[in-house]
């Protein structure tokens, strides 16, 4: 435990992540009270004696030493329980301040197996009156729904005057959960677009993720004059993430790619002191 412990601590401050290296920390402490513990108890030769025998010095400092060992992990263990207690309930105490109100709405649909469920969606259309423009419907897989679309939805209805919608899928979110006796199926746009009676208008069909799949299967299966194209949202430039940094702090392209070797760096050396040690990522 004290072994492991450090190697977290050591990993996290190559990385610089500070706000880490408590966990790596407490470990490497709760670890080497163990340690110091067990040595301690080979020299009283005894776990359960209430005195140190007389015949050896080292023995009557080593269960001293013990006691105080003893306090010590009590209190590192009730530590331990308070940071478990405090992010728990800051979590929840957090949730219950947003509160959270469902940015679309609720429909009952009949699935392809004839049960009815209730989905959420959300559709943002723009503020001027426009052409008319074909839906946006972006699709993903069942671990994705509204809120991850909010942003770009929002974009393309005030920006570019495109109506945008998405759902959360059964299980997800603001719509009804499934039985656990029925499949979870993935294919629920046709229904949904059913249920709103929006079959035959003009859409385009945004897959991210799993969901390309899912709208790739869409254009195929309903009415092929209805789909106006077909977008693949996982597109992305090679160093995308270092790209968002250098947009976020106004980094000069020297500036990323410094950044960038730094990361990089960090991430090599990590991988290379768990491999030594015998540690699979």
């Amino acid at each position: 435990m004290c072994f492991s412990g450090l190697i977290i601590l050591v990993g996290y401050a190559i990385l610089h992540m500070a706000s880490c290296m408590a966990l790596g920390m407490l470990t490497t402490l709760a670890g080497c009270n163990g340690a110091a513990t067990l040595w301690m108890m080979s020299w009283v030769r005894d776990d359960y004696i209430s005195a140190p025998s007389a015949d050896s010095m080292l023995a009557r400092r080593c269960w001293s030493a013990m006691c105080a060992f003893e306090w010590l992990n009590r209190f590192l263990k009730i530590m331990h329980w308070v940071f478990v207690v405090l992010t728990t309930v800051g979590a929840v105490v957090g949730t219950l301040q947003v509160g959270y109100m469902n940015p679309g709405t609720r429909i009952p649909v009949t699935l392809p197996t004839g049960h009815r469920t209730t989905i959420s969606y959300n559709c943002t259309y723009p503020t001027t009156t426009v052409t008319a423009k074909p839906t946006i419907w972006f699709e993903s897989s069942p671990a994705h729904g509204v809120l991850d679309f909010l942003g770009i939805q929002l974009a393309l209805s005030t920006n570019h005057s495109y109506p945008a919608c998405s759902y959360d899928p059964p299980n997800l979110g603001w719509s009804d959960a499934l039985p656990a006796s029925l499949q979870n199926d993935t294919d629920y746009l046709p229904a949904l677009l059913a249920a709103l009676g929006v079959q035959r208008e003009k859409r385009v069909l945004v897959g991210w993720g799993g969901g390309l799949e899912l709208v790739v299967r869409h254009a195929v299966s309903l009415d092929p004059n209805s789909t106006v194209a077909v977008i693949d949202l996982d597109g992305a430039p090679d160093g995308i993430e270092w790209a968002d940094e250098q947009r976020k702090r106004g980094w000069s392209e020297a500036q990323r790619l410094a950044f960038r070797k730094q990361d990089l760096r960090g991430r090599a050396r990590l991988a290379q002191l768990l491999l030594s040690l015998g540690m699979g990522l």
